[in-house]
């Protein structure tokens, strides 16, 4: 083999590899910033006022994915001395923080609208702005449909809230479009049900519809980082898994004692507290422990099980739970009396009576 051909050519610094939840969160920017620029000249040119709204839209769009980006990058270290849990709910926080830029820039946006309604100016150069438009609405749909696959695929907040707010920038580029078409085919002045009606009135009109959509985007991210920050519950149907997944070792383990599931940016933590016979050996008791943890983890992606272990009885050795003959577990402390193994296997036999 030839020196040439052992050597392994190296990725370029400056290529991203935009499979990735670092990659994509990176995509956004770059191309935010092509249509930032474009829309603040197309503004300027047409003094179009749904134009500039829709440029302060892309302005908080790289704002975001700046943000997101920052947070991603801090949530994927690992854990330290000083924040043993990770750095996962910098991502919450980010999603918090591009949640209120967003509800800023919608209050803003309808202010300027409702004031160019009271005060209209005529538009000019308006074919620049249809076209610079029409671009930015095809780049947008292509970077965010690709930024929410991944965020998806990787569970990310953060890349989920900045895929969704791009998706937002479509909707709301699209209703430029067509304020822009309209204000361009229509008569500057015409008569709308015996009213008198100013063509440019669409463009603000539209502007204000702008703001409506950005403050709605807004709800999403902003419920998503407070149910993060004040460490909310899984969903009802990963809670289910995980209970599902207990019932599967019911011949080790007797009942769970206790069940408490939070969750930081994409990673999950789940504090078990289940019972086992008390006999069982430490060494035993860790195997199961493990196997139940490695059996979540397969289910749930990203996930940090702590298991807490309950005897099933108390200190007192006379004492056995009431419902000990319903156990499943092969416990020799519940059969040490004559004929109550054969009881006991006798109840496993009957079907269990409807609650």
């Amino acid at each position: 083999m030839t020196a040439e051909s052992s050597t392994v050519k190296k990725r370029p610094s400056w290529r991203v590899n935009i499979g990735t939840k670092e990659g994509a969160a990176q995509l956004p920017i770059y191309g935010v910033a092509v249509m930032l620029v474009m829309k603040a000249i197309a503004a300027w040119v047409t003094g179009s006022m749904s134009i500039r709204a829709d440029a302060f839209h892309s302005l908080i769009d790289l704002i975001s994915a700046i943000i997101g980006f920052i947070a991603i990058k801090i949530a994927m270290r690992p854990a330290d001395k000083d924040h043993q849990y990770g750095h996962s709910k910098a991502e919450a926080l980010a999603g918090f923080i591009i949640g209120g830029l967003i509800i800023y820039v919608a209050i803003t946006i309808i202010y300027e609208a409702v004031q160019r309604l009271l005060h209209p100016e005529p538009l000019s150069m308006i074919a620049v702005g249809i076209w610079v438009t029409a671009a930015a609405i095809t780049i947008n749909i292509a970077i965010s449909l690709w930024v929410i696959r991944v965020a998806r695929k990787t569970d990310s907040v953060a890349l989920l809230a900045e895929g969704k707010h791009l998706w937002a920038d479509v909707l709301s580029s699209a209703a430029v479009l067509i304020g822009l078409v309209l204000v361009n085919i229509l008569p500057p002045r015409f008569v709308f049900l015996n009213i008198a009606v100013e063509a440019v009135y669409f463009d603000a009109i539209v502007a204000i519809i702008i703001g409506v959509i950005i403050a709605k985007e807004a709800i999403e991210p902003l419920k998503t980082s407070l149910d993060n920050i004040m460490d909310r519950k899984l969903p009802e149907e990963e809670q289910a898994i995980i209970e599902n997944t207990i019932a599967e070792f019911s011949h080790q383990v007797t009942g769970l004692a206790n069940l408490r599931t939070r969750k930081a940016g994409s990673q999950r933590f789940i504090d078990l507290s289940f019972t086992m016979p008390r006999n069982v050996s430490v060494a035993d008791a860790h195997q199961v422990c493990h196997l139940i943890s490695h059996r979540i983890s397969e289910k749930l992606n990203s996930t940090v099980v702590t298991s807490h272990i309950i005897p099933c009885t108390s200190e007192d050795r006379k004492r056995r739970p009431a419902d000990c003959t319903h156990c499943q577990v092969d416990c020799t402390l519940r059969l040490k009396r004559p004929g109550e193994q054969a009881a006991v296997e006798e109840s496993k036999k009957q079907p269990e009576s409807p609650r």
